[in-house]
């Protein structure tokens, strides 16, 4: 036995003996916690969060420019709108001019996704701005090649309607169907698309534009006894063909078909190459097609 262990009777005293087993355990958290609220208390304060920029972040998409006012300006008439050319619908495409003049692919390149969106932007353009200035009465004496050089401002820049083939042509030059978008007003030559070219829908676009001036009166004839194939003029103005003229027609039955009888009669006649047929190109009407809408009448006396 020790001798600093007091003895009661002889046996060892255990001074711990009436306190409860985890009382060590209560007295360690106690004294843990006590530490925790020295230490936030003496801690120095957190800096202040820092704030998100008022911007949409990365992940929140933004919608590609729309050209539904376009689409309402094409659109057919409605009722009450007399000859199809209301004040509202003059006043829907003036707005519209008015957005595609202050942005564009250069200073807004998040409203345009992809290539495809960029050129249905200057292809509308070129639409809406043909349509502006042949319905313009100051321009009323103007024939359309005077008209393809009036200037007109377009994502800031100031072009014409010429330019703005030119701008279209350096993204696709495959791609000779876009010319079919691009009547500047000759009365002989494609008619306006139905609605506005959307980037999201080109491809279907260009096919069914394609199908509807391939059905067009003039822009195909076959004269099945002299064996000759006719192809509107207006198709020397699409690039992206073969330079051959028979080669080029060729091509052209299959980009801006004829309707289906007629294309087959036009290969059994002439051969899966037209080798058998003569090719001619047809001159077609460069008159303008769209005027401005006559003076009104002047008043005469009070009102």
């Amino acid at each position: 036995m020790s001798p600093i262990q007091p003895t009661t009777h002889g046996r060892p005293t255990n001074h711990l003996a009436g306190l409860p087993s985890f009382s060590l355990v209560r007295l360690a958290d106690v004294a843990a916690a006590a530490c925790l609220l020295v230490w936030a208390c003496s801690a120095p304060a957190p800096p202040p969060p820092v704030g998100l920029p008022l911007t949409p972040e990365w992940w929140v998409a933004v919608p590609p420019l729309s050209h539904d006012s376009l689409s309402a300006v094409l659109g057919p008439a409605e009722p009450g709108e007399g000859n199809g050319w209301g004040a509202g619908r003059q006043a829907t495409l003036e707005a519209y001019l008015a957005t595609i003049a202050r942005g564009g692919p250069t200073s807004n390149p998040e409203l345009f996704p992809s290539p495809e969106h960029v050129l249905a932007y200057f292809i509308d353009a070129h639409i809406a701005w043909t349509l502006a200035l042949s319905r313009a009465p100051g321009l009323a004496g103007r024939d359309v090649t005077a008209l393809q050089h009036e200037p007109v401002i377009v994502g800031g820049a100031t072009l014409s309607l010429d330019r703005l083939v030119g701008e279209i042509w350096l993204r696709a030059p495959l791609e000779p169907r876009l010319r079919l978008w691009l009547n500047p007003g000759w009365r002989g030559a494609p008619e306006l698309p139905p609605g506005a070219v959307e980037g999201h829908a080109i491809d279907w676009q260009l096919a069914d534009q394609a199908e509807r001036c391939g059905k067009a009166p003039g822009f195909w004839a076959f004269d099945a006894a002299a064996r000759r194939v006719s192809v509107s003029g207006y198709t020397t103005l699409m690039w992206g063909l073969p330079d051959v003229p028979r080669a080029r027609t060729r091509r052209l039955l299959d980009l801006v078909p004829p309707p289906a009888e007629q294309r087959e009669a036009i290969l059994a006649a002439c051969g899966a190459g037209l080798e058998r047929c003569a090719i001619e190109v047809t001159p077609f009407d460069h008159g303008r097609k769209w005027l401005p809408p006559p003076p009104s009448a002047p008043t005469v006396g009070p009102r």
